[in-house]
């Protein structure tokens, strides 16, 4: 995507940009410098397995950028990392996917509040409020 960069950098007077209009090239450049920093030290981070970190510098790069395809399949990756289990589902089941982890984890105060915004998103479906009385019982029982 870089190379496409320079192809555009150089076509630029070709597009009606005289290259006499150092101010726009200067600014292009300084994007694309500014890119390019964000983009190396996001697979810096990423190399040490820092998934959050890398996650914000490429969504950084994504502003900078938004049509370079590689930032876009690094950040579906991180995501894909930082939470397996959750990523690419709808909204009902990624509330259930952080609900479970917080009741694994016997966050149970806070799993309770993902439960109960779980049954707004899906007020049909029973697993919520079930979850809910299970931790009921365990902080009564505690």
């Amino acid at each position: 995507m870089r190379f496409l960069f320079y192809i555009t950098l150089f076509s630029l007077p070709l597009c009606g940009f005289s290259q006499t209009d150092s101010v726009t090239m200067d600014v292009v450049v300084t994007i694309r410098n500014e890119y390019n920093k964000v983009v190396d030290k996001a697979d810096q981070l990423f190399d040490v397995k820092d998934y959050a970190a890398s996650l914000k510098l490429y969504e950084r790069a994504h502003s900078l950028d938004p049509a370079d395809k590689e930032v876009i399949a690094k950040i579906i990756k991180v995501k894909e990392l930082l939470d397996p289990n959750c990523y690419g589902k709808n909204a009902y089941e990624k509330v259930i996917c952080k609900a479970d982890a917080l009741y694994a984890s016997k966050d149970y105060r806070d799993a309770i509040q993902f439960y109960n915004r779980a049954s707004m998103l899906n007020p049909s479906e029973s697993y919520p409020a079930e979850m809910i009385e299970n931790i009921n019982r365990i902080l009564k029982d505690d």
